[in-house]
């Protein structure tokens, strides 16, 4: 599955690895994030947005957390 995480993850040209770094997640974390095999916990979401310069919603439900789908 492609996320909008992954998508602007890439566009932005950063590795997992930096954007995980830059976090304070666990790489394999932020991977099942954006494989959308984990939902993003509350005090992830802003900054998670923040380093990909997007709002929250533009890369998760702001209602449960789950990773939005790529169209």
């Amino acid at each position: 599955m492609l996320t909008n995480l992954r998508v602007l993850r890439v566009r932005s040209g950063l590795k997992a690895s930096e954007l995980a770094r830059r976090l304070g997640l666990a790489e394999t974390m932020l991977i099942r994030i954006e494989l959308a095999q984990a939902y993003v916990p509350p005090k992830w979401r802003r900054p998670l947005a923040e380093a990909l310069g997007v709002e929250p919603e533009a890369i998760m439900d702001p209602a449960t957390g789950w990773p939005k789908l790529a169209a």
